[in-house]
């Protein structure tokens, strides 16, 4: 049987290995019992010739195929639009889309864009009670000074930076929810005329992920976890 091979993070040695297991087995101990709320940027571009789905054509004849079936073009530096989101088993935040210049995530505007306005105001609505615990990834803005504090002062109950795993992406499941969204926002080869279109088009795209496969997606944190750190961190990608 044929099948496909995963694409991992590089890690230094053995030794980076065992502690990132050593870290989610961590985790998993101290939060099995909570919500895992995750945050983390993608960046979506014009077009979607990246994707597997549409890098392919069909055609019995590639000298009569048309120059537009079976070619594309690319800017060298293409606009992008950057997006940032959190996930529960509760639901999605608010997204929050930037280009431009204005892409670079800080402290200041981790703080200013995403998690005052937008994850604060989330937790306080899905868990007025508690009951969750947000992850972060180890990004330098997510762990600054300025960052903690600001978490700290809020109340938000997050992830301490010395029990975080290095290098797990494959234990977070957002990253599943950004292949699932990218699909429908580049499906039948659709390509955006500008960074505005793009982010009309995705704003439209979360509206048609069901509740169900958010859910879904959010509650698998845990079972990764677990499996990370009894058989190893590569086989959760199996």
């Amino acid at each position: 049987m044929c099948r496909k091979r995963v694409k991992v993070p590089k890690y230094k040695d053995d030794a980076a290995i065992r502690e990132a297991r050593k870290r989610c087995r961590k985790l998993y101990n101290l939060y099995k019992t909570l919500d895992f709320v995750i945050d983390d940027e993608k960046y979506f571009g014009l077009t979607g010739f990246q994707m597997s789905g549409n890098r392919n054509y069909y055609s019995s004849n590639r000298d009569r195929t048309p120059s537009s079936v079976a070619t594309y073009s690319k800017k060298k530096f293409e606009p992008k639009v950057m997006l940032w989101i959190a996930i529960s088993p509760k639901g999605l935040s608010t997204p929050v889309l930037t280009s431009g210049r204005s892409m670079s995530v800080t402290s200041s505007t981790y703080i200013t864009r995403c998690l005052n306005p937008v994850l604060v105001p989330f937790l306080q609505e899905k868990y007025p009670n508690g009951g969750y615990i947000f992850w972060p990834d180890k990004a330098s803005s997510h762990y600054a000074r300025a960052t903690c504090s600001f978490l700290d002062g809020r109340g938000v109950n997050y992830v301490p930076k010395d029990v975080n795993p290095t290098e797990v992406p494959q234990c977070r499941p957002i990253e599943d929810f950004f292949g699932v969204l990218a699909g429908h926002v580049y499906r039948k080869n659709w390509v955006a005329r500008d960074t505005e279109a793009l982010k009309r088009r995705i704003r439209t795209c979360i509206g048609r992920i069901s509740p169900e496969t958010v859910q879904v997606t959010a509650q698998a944190v845990r079972k990764r976890l677990l499996k990370a750190y009894r058989l190893g961190i590569f086989k959760v990608c199996h």
